[in-house]
């Protein structure tokens, strides 16, 4: 058996081997009222052979043969700052103000899941309904309306709330106005985005009738009006474009959701879905 003593060195009792070299005066100074030297075990008796942890609370896990620096078998409050190096596993119904989670592969059955700043790397598979002030990425396979709900911008304690307009192909649209000019402006990157054979214009005149329509479209890059009564072009205009970086939708298919005749990939990045 090690010796043991009590030494007055900085008000704590050591335990185990007679090392105190790593004592100086300013220990004195340094909370704790113990230091043990070497493995300990507490509350447990360690078995010979087989590789079990540095230091033991409670009764041995089932089955655990791995060795660790530090096993806790029961219920462990912390009061305080804890700082946790390395790999951290629990089982449990809570996890609350976590900075981050990632590389996650499912996340179920859980009770509580508040205050994350950041989840990434994984797929996350939920039964229910998920709530989220914010969201960035995919929405598909939606049973209802899509559409987002905000604090009502001018009438205080009501909210507003808008749906989507959906559509069988995967469009963008660039609205605007033309005074005294007879070319719309498209953006550059509709260049490399949009189909230029898909482009269609709408054109509302402003202030007076006017005979406009579209004379041509000039390398997806720009619209020619003209007015066939002579008159100089005032009006409003809405153009759509469906996006050739995607392939086509297929509006409709047999089957479940897992039979879509096309790229899933597309619109999930998540498990398929039935």
């Amino acid at each position: 058996m090690a010796d043991f003593t009590i030494a007055n060195i900085g008000e704590k009792l050591i335990v185990g081997q007679l090392d105190t070299s790593f004592l100086s005066f300013t220990d004195k100074l340094t909370p704790g009222t113990a230091v043990i030297n070497g493995p300990c075990y507490i509350g447990l008796t360690p078995q010979i052979g087989v590789a079990r942890a540095t230091c033991m609370i409670g009764p041995p896990l089932p089955g655990l043969t791995v060795p660790a620096s530090l096993e806790v078998s029961g219920i462990a409050n912390f009061v305080g700052d804890t700082n946790t190096i390395g790999i951290s596993k629990f089982l449990g119904l809570a996890m609350k103000l976590a900075a981050d989670i990632s590389a996650a592969i499912k996340v179920n059955s859980g009770a509580h899941i508040s205050t994350a700043n950041k989840v990434i790397t994984g797929n996350l598979n939920v039964s229910g309904n998920v709530s989220a002030a914010q969201y960035y990425g995919n929405i598909s396979a939606c049973t209802g309306k899509k559409d987002f709900d905000i604090p009502h911008p001018t009438k205080q304690g009501w909210r507003l709330r808008h749906v989507c307009i959906e559509g069988p192909t995967a469009d963008v649209f660039v609205r605007g106005q033309l005074n005294n000019k007879n070319v719309i402006e498209l953006p550059y990157y509709w260049k490399n985005l949009v189909d230029a054979e898909t482009i269609t214009v709408h054109l509302t005149p402003i202030e007076m009738h006017q005979e406009l329509f579209v004379d041509k479209i000039e390398w997806g890059n720009k619209i020619y009006i003209k007015n066939n009564s002579g008159s100089a072009i005032k009006c409003y205009y809405t153009v759509y474009g469906e996006r050739k970086d995607t392939s086509k939708n297929i509006p409709e298919y047999e089957g479940t959701y897992a039979d879509y005749p096309g790229d899933n990939n597309e619109y999930i990045l998540s498990a398929i879905r039935n």
